[in-house]
């Protein structure tokens, strides 16, 4: 039996990069446990489709943000009882070829103040941006899952954490029950 992977980090392209040169060498599995805090989602147009198409199994631990879409990616996407899927509004930007998240109440401050000093146009389009991504993720969501548009929506405006149960409920999840992760 070939050992299931445990993606423990940070979603980056770097990240999916590395998992996905894993998933394509002879020696992988093809389950992937997923306990991760998010990160980054821009590149999963790219690299998303590839991983699609090698048919893995997703298991969800704590999946939160961004590693809800390689969540999705899943052939079988499997939540179990303590599984949890953390959906919130995109709170990503760049500046100045830099990422900046959004997460707390001293990184809106520096955000608000850095964007008073800059003209109203870059404000507008990192406004724009910021729709383009969110509509980019809800549209992904609901064409990989069960789970409608209109629910993907409700969910990351109410920084919503679904239980496992709740994700198989919504479609989000093919499967739930207890899982047994052998080392």
């Amino acid at each position: 039996m070939k050992p299931i992977i445990c993606f423990d980090t940070a979603i980056s392209q770097d990240s999916v990069e590395h998992l996905l040169t894993y998933l394509r060498s002879a020696n992988s599995s093809d389950t992937i446990l997923i306990d991760s805090p998010g990160g980054t989602f821009d590149f999963f147009s790219v690299l998303g489709p590839a991983i699609s198409r090698l048919g893995v199994t997703t298991v969800a631990n704590r999946v939160y943000s961004a590693a809800s879409i390689l969540f999705a990616l899943g052939r079988e996407r499997i939540v179990h009882p303590e599984s949890e899927i953390l959906f919130h509004e995109v709170r990503v930007m760049t500046l100045d070829g830099r990422h900046i998240t959004v997460g707390n109440a001293d990184d809106l401050e520096a955000l608000h103040n850095d964007m008073r000093k800059r003209p109203t146009e870059e404000f507008e389009e990192w406004r724009r941006q910021m729709h383009n991504a969110q509509d980019w993720f809800i549209r992904f969501m609901a064409r990989h899952t069960k789970c409608s548009a209109h629910r993907i929506r409700y969910f990351i405006e109410h920084d919503a954490v679904l239980t496992g149960e709740e994700a198989y409920r919504y479609g989000i999840a093919t499967k739930y029950g207890n899982v047994h992760i052998l080392d």
